[in-house]
């Protein structure tokens, strides 16, 4: 796929006007401030990734947020090993007990969410190396924000895309 490709997939004629192409936008930064400040808002995306962990399709939804993933996990277990140093020296104090076990626990739920979603998506990857190239030449190449097929590539990423 060529830069101009690239940019008319990325910025087609008319998008300040299209309402989906911000709306899109919105949708992808969001899911990806999410997945880093609170993981664990994802856990019932997890859980139905967990029942379908055989289908590409049903987690095809991590792999759009997997930066945003990686980096809660690392985040939140960077809280947990904070908290440990704290406790290990001594320096917690008893009036702070319960807004520390809060914060323990919430590091504990988005890093579990985080390790099952990063889990999950690269077993699949692993194991339907086929499938998961499909997916992603149709998330590259396909047409975007209802705008219509132009190319070859365009035209069988739709194709595929309606499988």
């Amino acid at each position: 796929m060529g830069l101009k490709t690239g940019l008319r997939n990325e910025f087609p004629r008319g998008r300040w006007r299209s309402a989906s192409w911000w709306l899109a936008g919105l949708w992808e930064i969001d899911l990806g401030i999410v997945a880093v400040v609170a993981t664990a808002a994802l856990l019932p995306w997890a859980v139905r990734g967990l029942r379908s962990r055989d289908e590409p399709e049903a987690l095809s939804v991590f792999d759009r947020c997997f930066k945003g993933c990686l980096a809660g996990l690392v985040a939140h277990l960077a809280g947990l090993l904070g908290l440990a140093v704290l406790d290990l020296r001594g320096e917690l104090m008893a009036v702070l007990a319960l807004p520390l076990i809060l914060a323990a626990a919430w590091s504990s739920a988005n890093a579990a969410t985080a390790g099952l979603a990063l889990f999950l998506v690269a077993r699949s990857r692993w194991a339907r190396q086929a499938e998961w190239s499909v997916i992603g030449f149709v998330a590259a190449r396909a047409p975007r924000y209802g705008r219509p097929p132009e190319t070859i590539e365009e035209y069988e990423a739709e194709q595929l895309r309606e499988r």
